[in-house]
């Protein structure tokens, strides 16, 4: 099982500070809140470059900095099911 830390805690520090922060410590993930007004992820540019409308150049930029973050997350939930389903929780 891989462990992240969650950034809404750190609102008030740039997202590349949290990074390197959680790296430091050993974390292997950062999970973003993904709410209106979050300074670390603009959850509207997200839903533009989903709907394939004309996304800011930054956002499209940002976006493709957190997909490999997300892929992991989401290998890591995938396997914490496999484990729940293999113990029988």
């Amino acid at each position: 099982m891989k462990i992240g830390l969650f950034s809404a805690t750190y609102l008030d520090q740039k997202l590349e500070d949290v990074c390197r922060m959680a790296a430091s410590l050993g974390y292997e993930a950062v999970e973003l809140p993904a709410f209106s007004d979050n300074p670390h992820l603009d959850v509207e540019a997200v839903h533009a470059v989903q709907a394939r409308e004309e996304p800011r150049p930054e956002a499209v930029a940002a976006y493709a900095r957190l997909m490999p973050v997300y892929e992991r997350m989401r290998a890591a939930e995938a396997e914490i099911c496999q484990m729940l389903l293999e113990t029988g929780l």
